[in-house]
């Protein structure tokens, strides 16, 4: 049986991250599948994770990004992200984009609980 990809977008690994009853959910979602993130998730959460806990960020992005396949953004993904901007408008960001337009290339889900991903094709929603 092939194991199923699942990129997990920023809003998921927050609430791993706090310990939510949300991330608990999110984490047994997770079990026995194979994990991406996008640089792009990173990069968000890295700017959110400083701005709350300073140096340590640096040491929890590595406990991420050490349990999954992090995705460079090529020119495929961006080009499929400008499409689902384009169809989405403007109440989409577009890191949000980014990740929807990888797990579409990685033919993944994507895990989040963002409500601006609610309706996109491909989500687990928590």
């Amino acid at each position: 049986m092939k194991t199923q990809r699942v990129v997990v977008d920023t809003w998921a690994w927050l609430e791993i991250l706090k310990g939510t009853e949300l991330g608990r959910k999110a984490r047994d979602a997770l079990s026995g599948c194979s994990l991406y993130t996008t640089c792009g998730n990173t990069y968000e959460l890295r700017y959110i994770l400083k701005r709350e806990h300073g140096d340590k960020a640096d040491e929890i992005i590595l406990g991420i990004i050490g349990n999954c396949k992090v995705v460079d953004l090529t020119e495929v993904i961006a080009k499929k992200a400008s499409e689902i901007k384009l169809m989405k408008g403007h109440g989409i960001g577009a890191i949000d984009c980014f990740t929807l337009a990888a797990a579409d290339v990685l033919g993944a889900k994507v895990l989040t609980g963002d409500p601006h991903m609610k309706d996109a094709k491909g989500i687990i929603y928590l």
